[in-house]
């Protein structure tokens, strides 16, 4: 029997009986997502041949479908997964899976989600790598007044990408000071963006549940001050055309000259002027001239007096 197989799972039938059940599919699983999950398909192909009885999980389970029987939901497991000693293992309590295939083809004229399930389900027991299920992409070294963006990709035990939980994010500057934040979902990822950081170091926590479990990634980064002029040595070509643009005035470059004296000579709004610099100095800065200028004139009015 399966008791005697040491699998983590016991069912009491001892008269072996057995009973139609229906595909009823569990809202709360969480190891995987199927393409079928959204579009009841499963509902509706044939009722798999299960044994009557009760199921006893002696470890960690989830249950991927239940048991509808004669039209009444039970909580009797269909299909589920356990884990015995790290070991994943996944239950089918049914017989009949193969009418499921042909359903589906004459119902939907594909076997595309039956052969979903079935790889999803493969992928799932044959994942034997433990991997980060929250991966928290960020610059850990940015400029004050620059936005923080911080990308999270967050992971099912099946490793497949999903954004279904919310993904709680808690800052808490140098000064102790702490702030909580909410990643918003994309497509399939979470963003958030931070504004107005003042400098300093920051460490953060991005945690979420995943079904019962809880994820959860440290980091931290840094905000610096950004003086431009001492990074920025040399002129920025297109910030010049965009200042020459926007407040309408041209711009030349250093190859430019003779635009730019063609440019002067035809502007109407360039007009010359003249400018008078006066200049006044100290009378005793002539002295020595003046002195030279009157020895100059009593000189010839001696050398008149004498030859004359």
């Amino acid at each position: 029997t399966i008791s005697n197989l040491n699998l983590g799972v016991d069912i009491s039938n001892n008269q072996e009986y057995y009973q139609d059940a229906e595909y009823f599919e569990n809202d709360n699983f969480t190891l995987f997502t199927a393409k079928s999950s959204k579009k009841n398909v499963f509902e509706m192909l044939p009722p798999l041949l299960s044994p009557f009885g009760r199921y006893n999980f002696k470890g960690e389970f989830q249950v991927l479908a239940h048991q509808k029987i004669k039209g009444v939901e039970t909580a009797l497991p269909l299909i589920a997964f356990t884990t015995v000693e790290n070991q994943k293992i996944g239950w089918i309590f049914g017989e009949g899976l193969w009418r499921w295939q042909q359903h589906e083809l004459l119902i939907f004229d594909t076997h595309y989600y039956f052969e979903d399930l079935v790889n999803r389900m493969i992928q799932y027991l044959s994942l034997k790598a433990k991997k980060d299920q929250l991966i928290v992409k960020y610059d850990n070294d940015i400029k004050e007044g620059i936005p923080v963006e911080i990308e999270a990709e967050l992971y099912n035990s099946s490793y497949q990408l999903t954004n279904n939980s919310d993904l709680e994010f808690v800052l808490t500057h140098e000064d102790g000071n702490t702030f909580n934040y909410r990643f918003n979902k994309s497509e399939k990822a979470y963003l958030l963006e931070l504004n107005n950081l003042k400098e300093g170091n920051y460490q953060f926590l991005v945690k979420t549940l995943v079904g019962d479990q809880e994820v959860e990634k440290r980091g931290e980064f840094i905000i610096r001050k950004d003086n431009v002029e001492s990074v920025k040595l040399q002129a920025d070509k297109m910030l010049l055309q965009n200042l020459a643009l926007v407040s309408g005035g041209k711009y030349f470059g250093q190859n430019d000259l003779n635009s730019l004296k063609q440019y002067l000579l035809i502007d109407s709004n360039t007009k010359p002027y003249i400018s008078i610099d006066t200049k006044y100095g100290r009378a005793i800065d002539v002295l020595y001239l003046l002195s030279f200028i009157i020895i100059l004139i009593i000189l010839e009015w001696f050398l008149r007096k004498y030859w004359l």
